[in-house]
């Protein structure tokens, strides 16, 4: 498969959607999404992903590790922002239990240690995707963010195998239905 050209986009890029399934399936196409942003400079990204694996949870889990390992290697979370997330959001939790099985945030890890190699991330996982729950945060998020080098990274399932005509008729906006 071919990548993606990188496109010179001249305004700062704060956030960027990415594929989460398995490389075998989207590894191209999320490496592209991280190709748009490989040469500029970022200290922290916050990964934004979806509960596929806790049933009953509801809200905003914040990672509850002091990093986030992966084959290449430990990746440190950031814990000033995480705390003042925990301390501005009344939505946000620290839960290991949230973060153990789920993969929507593992996936996007390498691009960024690969890319980023002195980043601290902040693994977040929202469920289920309310509009006024990721509002509140949104707002939150960006005054946390505001004076910080951020990436935003939006992990999502892009799709659940719909074809083409029944996508283009979806008329709700969800980052992932599972």
């Amino acid at each position: 498969m071919e990548s993606a050209p990188e496109i010179e986009i001249p305004v700062r890029i704060i956030g960027m959607v990415a594929p989460h399934a398995g490389y075998i399936y989207s590894g191209q196409i999320c490496a592209d999404a991280f190709r748009q942003v490989m040469n500029r400079s970022y200290d922290v990204f916050v990964i934004l992903g979806v509960n596929h694996t806790t049933g009953g949870f509801r809200g905003i889990s914040l990672a509850d590790y002091e990093s986030f390992r992966t084959p290449l290697g430990d990746i440190p979370i950031d814990e000033t922002v995480t705390a003042e997330l925990l301390a501005k959001c009344t939505d946000c939790v620290r839960s290991r239990e949230v973060h153990l099985r789920e993969h929507s945030i593992e996936v996007q890890i390498p691009f960024i240690q690969v890319l980023f190699p002195d980043a601290k991330i902040v693994p977040v996982i929202i469920h289920p995707p309310d509009p006024d729950l990721c509002a509140r945060f949104g707002k939150i998020l960006a005054g946390v963010l505001k004076d910080k080098k951020a990436l935003i990274v939006i992990s999502s399932d892009l799709s659940h195998y719909p074809d083409s005509g029944r996508s283009k008729k979806r008329n709700e906006c969800e980052i992932c239905a599972d």
